[in-house]
């Protein structure tokens, strides 16, 4: 809890009174765009130890 309101990964819930599952589709895009990017940091690490090596 944030003193903004209820908050899931640092981002503030739309629907503070509903579950995390229901808080609509909004905020699951936004959600799978920050794990698209940390996948693709991640992925890029990886490419460029691959190349070093």
């Amino acid at each position: 809890m944030t003193p903004e309101g209820p908050a899931y990964q640092g981002r503030l819930l739309p629907y503070p009174e509903e579950e995390v599952v229901d808080q609509g589709l909004g905020f699951d895009l936004g959600t799978l765009h920050s794990r698209r990017r940390i996948l693709g940091l991640l992925g890029g690490v990886g490419g460029m130890a691959a190349l070093a090596a």
